[in-house]
């Protein structure tokens, strides 16, 4: 048997082994937990971060008003020329409603014959040609009494070399998300019934 003071001392130092081991155990424990939190609240912070861009949804351009009818529109040309076999017609399309209407994008072209029945018609629909050059599609707002504007061009010389007898004598135009056509008399017609337009625009001006 050992002495009762030496007892004490292994005891003591047992006890103090227990002790420590006990406080190291209760350290790591707590170390771990917040480990853990740390983590996930970092993966809930990148989780909702990827969901909130996946969900955005494209931007849309909305129209700036109602779109335009037939019925409240008019039709005339503004202006015409011919360079080099290029005939180039400026239309105008007046708002004589009176109320406030947009339009947007490229109208729809139909040649006809001077009993105003359809002839083949070739549209080509472009931001550039010879005799104009445009931005690209935008919304036109037509106030009351304000005017839109698109360019027409085609050529006058026949691939064969003739005289050109294409008929032509009008031309129905269809402005975007409509279904009736707007008439006017053409002064001159495509040979080979190809005609180019332009888009809608707020102005006459071509660069």
């Amino acid at each position: 048997m050992y002495p009762l003071a030496h007892q004490y001392r292994a005891l003591g130092r047992g006890g103090m082994n227990i002790a420590s081991a006990r406080a190291t155990a209760t350290w790591m424990v707590a170390v771990a937990l917040g480990l853990g939190f740390i983590c996930a609240a970092l993966a809930g912070c990148g989780s909702a971060s990827t969901s909130t861009a996946g969900a955005r949804p494209p931007t849309a351009t909305a129209m700036p008003g109602p779109t335009c009818q037939t019925s409240q529109l008019a039709l005339a040309q503004d202006r015409s020329g011919v360079a080099l076999g290029h005939v180039g017609v400026l239309l105008r399309i007046d708002n004589h409603s009176p109320e406030t209407c947009a339009l947007e994008g490229y109208p729809t072209l139909q040649l006809l014959n001077a009993h105003q029945q359809p002839l083949p018609t070739h549209e080509q629909q472009t931001t550039m040609a010879y005799t104009f050059t445009v931005p690209v599609p935008q919304p036109v707002v037509l106030a009351p009494s304000a005017s839109a504007y698109v360019h027409l061009e085609w050529s006058d010389v026949p691939p064969s070399g003739q005289p050109c007898s294409s008929g032509v004598a009008f031309l129905q135009i269809t402005t975007p998300h409509n279904q009736t056509p707007l008439l006017i008399r053409l002064d001159a017609g495509a040979c080979d019934g190809t005609i180019i337009t332009s888009p809608l625009e707020p102005s006459a001006a071509s660069s």
